[in-house]
């Protein structure tokens, strides 16, 4: 997470499209507006813990 007034970027990895829908469920449930939401190419997505 970083926050880059007056923005808070989230930045992540998720399992599954189910997920995602999850977390914008709860974004927009918290009253929090949803600027953007980007998938980053396969050479730019972080790595998952073993």
């Amino acid at each position: 997470m970083s926050v880059e007034p007056p923005e808070t970027v989230l930045h992540g990895s998720l399992p599954d499209q189910s997920a995602v829908v999850g977390l914008i469920s709860r974004i927009h449930g918290l009253g929090l507006r949803l600027i953007e939401v980007r998938r980053l190419p396969a050479s730019e997505e972080p790595e998952r813990p073993l």
